[in-house]
Parts: C-alpha cells; sequence; structure tokens
C-alpha cells in the first residue's frame, strides 16, 4: 500500500488482513496457510466491494481493459502469477488503490487522473501486487496489528478528508484490518519495483510514485477541511515518501517526471471530482442520473447511488442516511404509507408537516432484540416526503445515529430536497480532465476558471499536474484541465 506519513493523507488502501482461521489459528511465529480459501475469501469480498453503498465500479470499459491489461502483465512476472488475477477501477473521486485476498486490485478514477505515464500506472498496481504476493496482510495479523472498523461501507463513506481516504484495509462487516509495518511497505516497494523489470517497466517509477504521494501529503497539509481523527494516527509510525525513496534510491532508482502522451490521452474525458454514481454538481444540488433527480447535498456530506437506494454520509462518520422510492404512482396517507417501511421495527412520535409545497410524515423506528445479558433497542429516523407538483414521486428516508437534533434536521431537508428533473430540462454533466496544450497566456490561475463546482481549482490543477505548491506551465507542453 502507497501512503503518505504521520498524520498527512494516504493513498493506496492496504491488502485485506488474511483471517487466521483461513488455515488454521496463528500461533508464535508460525501459521498456516490455505490458498484456496484465500481466494474464495477474496471473491467473497469483491462482490461486497462492487455492491456496497460506496464507489461501485467506473462505467469506462476501455480505460478498465486497459488497467487489467497493464495489471495483468505485472502479475504474471509476480510472487504468485498463479493467482486469477483481477483488477478494478472504481468510480470514486478520491486517489485510491488496494488489493484484497486473492489477486483482487483495485484503483479509483481519483488516483488515476494524478498519474502521468503508464509507468506511474504500473507502479502504483505493482505496488498493490507485492502486498498480495508476499502475503503481508496475514504477517500483519500474525503479529497483532489489527484495527477494528465496522463494516466496508463506513470505510469507504466515512473518509475524513476531502479528496482522499486514509491508509486503511478495506473488510467486509464485522472483519478486523490489518496495519501494515513499516518494513512491510518498504518490501512491498522494493518488490514492486522489481515486477516493474521483469515487465519491462522503469523500476525507478516506483520511486517517481512517492513524488505524487509527497504533493498530496502537502495538498493535504493546506486544503484538507475534514476533521482528523484516530485512523490517522494508527499509521503515523509508516515511513514517510522521502524515507521510501532514499530507500529505493540505495538501489540507483532516480524519480521522474516526463508525461506519456498516449498515457494522458487515455485520461481525456475521464470523470473528475463528483460524478453520476456520487452526484453531479449543480450550484448548490447534485443531480443523479440513475434517478433523474436533484438534491441538496450538504458540503460536509458524501452521497452515492445505485439502482435500488441513494445512500448519504456525513464525512466524519457520525450519520448516515438512505433515502428510496416507494413506487410510482403511489397515494394516500403518508403516514399510513410509512408503516410498511419501518417492517418489524415500531413507529413512534409520528409527526406530518406541510411547508412550501412539501408534506411529510416522520417518526422514530425502534425495534428490540434481547439476549441473556440485555436487551438492546435500536433506533432511527425514518420519513417519507412527497411533493404537491409531483404527487406521484414519494421518497422514503432511514436516518442512521438520529439522536442528535442537528442530524434529524438534516435528514429531513436532504429528504425535502428530492426533486425530479422535468421533462426538457436539460441535466447537467459530469466535470471531466481534459487534456490540452499549453498556449501563450495560459497559467493555473486562468486554467482554474473553468473548473466549475471544484473546490480550491487552481491547488487542484497544480496537483493534477505534479506543480503544486508552485511552479508554473511552458508553452506547448500538455497539461491537464477540468472543464
Amino acid at each position: 500500500m502507497l501512503k503518505a506519513s504521520g498524520n498527512s493523507l494516504r493513498f493506496g488502501l492496504a491488502a485485506v488482513a488474511l483471517a487466521a482461521t483461513l488455515g488454521g489459528c496463528a500461533t508464535g511465529k508460525t501459521w498456516s496457510y490455505d490458498e484456496k480459501a484465500e481466494v474464495n475469501r477474496g471473491s467473497q469480498q469483491h462482490k461486497m466491494i462492487v455492491a456496497q453503498p460506496g464507489p461501485g465500479v467506473y462505467s469506462n470499459k476501455d480505460m478498465s481493459d486497459y488497467v487489467a491489461a497493464v495489471g495483468g502483465k505485472l502479475a504474471a512476472v509476480s510472487g504468485r502469477p498463479g493467482l486469477k488475477w483481477q483488477f478494478t477501477v472504481l468510480d470514486s473521486p478520491r486517489p485510491d488503490a488496494f488489493a484484497t485476498r486473492g489477486g483482487y486490485v483495485y484503483i479509483t478514477r481519483g488516483m488515476l487522473a494524478l498519474l502521468r505515464s503508464e509507468n506511474d500506472l504500473a507502479a502504483v498496481l505493482a505496488h498493490e501486487i507485492a502486498h498480495v504476493s508476499t502475503r503481508d496482510a496475514l504477517r500483519a495479523e500474525t503479529h497483532g496489528n489489527i484495527l477494528g472498523l465496522g463494516t466496508l461501507a463506513a470505510a469507504v463513506a466515512y473518509a475524513p478528508a476531502a479528496l482522499l481516504v486514509p491508509q486503511l484495509a478495506l473488510a467486509p462487516a464485522g472483519a478486523s484490518m490489518a496495519a501494515f509495518s513499516r518494513r512491510d511497505e518498504l518490501k512491498a516497494d522494493e518488490h514492486g519495483a522489481e515486477y516493474l523489470r521483469r515487465a519491462g517497466y522503469q523500476p525507478e517509477s516506483m520511486s517517481a510514485v512517492m513524488d505524487i504521494v509527497a504533493s498530496i501529503e502537502a495538498y493535504d497539509r493546506e486544503h484538507s477541511r475534514s476533521p482528523r481523527n484516530g485512523w490517522h494516527r494508527v499509521f503515523a509510525s509508516h515511513p514517510s515518501p522521502d524515507k521510501r525513496q532514499a530507500k529505493l534510491g540505495d538501489t540507483g532508482f532516480s524519480t521522474h517526471a516526463t508525461g506519456d502522451p498516449e498515457f494522458l490521452a487515455r485520461l481525456d474525458g475521464l470523470e473528475f471530482g463528483s460524478g453520476k454514481r456520487t452526484g453531479i454538481p449543480s450550484d448548490s444540488r447534485r443531480y443523479f442520473a440513475q434517478w433523474n433527480l436533484m438534491l441538496e447535498v450538504p458540503d460536509d456530506w458524501t452521497a452515492s447511488a445505485n439502482p435500488e437506494k441513494l445512500w448519504l454520509f456525513r464525512k466524519d462518520g457520525k450519520a448516515r442516511m438512505s433515502l428510496e422510492r416507494t413506487g410510482t404512482g403511489t397515494t394516500g396517507d403518508l403516514c399510513e404509507a410509512l408503516a410498511p417501511f419501518a417492517k418489524d421495527a415500531s413507529l413512534t412520535e409520528l409527526q406530518r408537516a406541510s411547508d412550501s409545497g412539501v408534506q411529510s410524515c416522520t417518526g422514530f423506528a425502534r425495534h428490540s432484540t434481547r439476549t441473556i445479558f440485555r436487551k438492546h433497542e435500536a433506533v432511527w429516523r425514518i420519513g417519507i416526503v412527497a411533493r404537491d407538483d409531483d404527487p406521484g414521486a414519494r421518497y422514503v428516508y432511514r436516518g442512521f445515529r438520529a439522536k442528535s437534533a442537528e442530524n434529524d434536521s438534516i435528514f429531513l431537508s436532504i429528504a425535502r430536497s428530492a426533486e425530479t428533473l422535468k421533462e426538457g430540462e436539460e441535466p447537467p454533466k459530469p466535470t471531466v480532465l481534459r487534456i490540452r496544450r499549453v498556449q501563450e497566456g495560459d497559467s493555473f490561475a486562468t486554467l482554474a476558471k473553468s473548473a466549475r463546482g471544484i473546490p480550491n481549482a487552481e491547488a487542484a490543477l497544480r496537483l493534477l499536474n505534479q506543480r503544486y505548491p508552485s511552479g508554473e506551465l511552458e508553452v506547448g507542453q500538455l497539461v491537464k484541465v477540468i472543464e
């Protein structure tokens, strides 16, 4: 897993911890191992990753095929060429790359946007392949470097940073996570560099990618608006990009910063920032194409849509909510229509309201369970809204961690803002990367004016073009712009 150090942002989520129960419990310095079980668990985790209310798979077949081809070349010369490796591009604006057990490797479109050549891409994939090939995660678990976390959805959605997520391993619901050691990270760099050499790529690319990590780290220190939490402190002892470059430098590696025109051409048209799944920005609202829906999403929340539900998460992890349609053409009393959505929970404190052409019925859903030790009651906010100007469209929301009055009002406010795009209205288009030549008079400041909906646009352009925090453009060079 590639990463920045200390309290800075990291990219590259770690390979998921191989459970000791795969082949027997780990004891002392020895452990048993079952490759078939590893592959089976990896397949299960892959299904969860693409199905969870997180980023989902990026729907660009050409890019997916290209990433798979590069990854396949590296996997073939790795320490485990016999695995059935699978490479997936995730539809997330956050620059991440990670691998799960069994040969499943993931990279986000946000990570692709920061790269400058096929050598860079190969370096990122080679590092993740190395973690799987050397079974670092199982060693981390054996040595007790375990970090508890809730669900996969939480790992994806509760990212505590505006642009990146911290260096964490994804795991299925209820599973543990392994924090890799400094030694594992350095070894993955070295093994990855060797895979690059064997596959015909420049081995110094592993060191060159550390330039990108260092830029991300600097960007985060200056522009991240999200609160820190314990996730970052867990990895405070991991090696910094400088130290990792120095280690690679001991073997004669050096950095390079040239852009590959053929690779950059592949990035032309790549969605940047919030996309179709996370909502296309449109003034203060976001447009979700799958639902043909405009929705107010607060700045400190993220969103992710699938065909069944639209999920929203507070970036600090303190609340989440889901939104779903009741079905077209539904009529009748709102509170009566809400009852079936509570299922086996009881509805309490129902309240009807009508304001600014929006009707609502809200309440609390309560579900009690009892064990031999204690009684547990789960409580969540539930509600249904309908617009007077679109009576056939009703939306049910469920708000979790709803005990906070602040969260409760946000849940209802988001749900009330749901509005179907009217016939004939032009839907917003996603922001994309474009590759073009620098012309006389171009600067990052002038190019930033076309980067609609992108916070800190000039700084983001510098980061994309490896000119952060300073440095200017040269006439005639290729540049990534945001349009």
